[in-house]
């Protein structure tokens, strides 16, 4: 009997420290490199979803130069073969587009994409209190016009 409940302690200590090791040695989970290729005047792939401090490499493989914007990143012009590298810090949309070509549109959805706390909150449809206008139209003599006033 002691030599089971020894032996279930030296198996529980030792799981608990694999366990352990494994979690100190592999450690919070990295944050991704993604890849977007400029290529055939398009963006591949056109949206793409991110994790917070991931960051998006854009490659240029087309002839054509590219420049890169958005409310969040500016990327300088890239020629064939050059690349810009951006990491995101907090969540959000950031829809992009090229501005030497305007049709060429991206978007990179960070995390949820909403942003954190403080934001303002989207417009609501509110109700009136306004009267309705009436739709009935005064009496009308011959010839469609109206009648003049205490005829009728």
């Amino acid at each position: 009997m002691r030599l089971r409940l020894r032996l279930r302690h030296v198996l529980a200590f030792g799981t608990g420290t694999v366990l352990t090791v494994g979690g100190l040695l592999l450690g919070p989970a990295a944050a991704a490199d993604h890849t977007v290729e400029i290529k055939g005047l398009t963006f591949i792939p056109e949206e793409i979803a991110v994790g917070v401090g991931d960051s998006v490499t854009w490659v240029n493989e087309d002839d054509d130069k590219h420049d890169l914007r958005s409310d969040v990143f500016d990327a300088p012009p890239m020629a064939k073969g050059e690349s810009f590298s951006f990491t995101f810090g907090e969540n959000q949309t950031i829809p992009y587009r090229c501005q030497i070509h305007t049709y060429m549109q991206g978007k990179i959805t960070v995390g949820d994409g909403q942003p954190q706390g403080g934001g303002t909150p989207p417009p609501t449809e509110t109700p009136t209190t306004e009267a309705p206008t009436p739709t009935t139209k005064p009496p009308a003599g011959p010839l469609g016009l109206p009648l003049p006033i205490g005829a009728g």
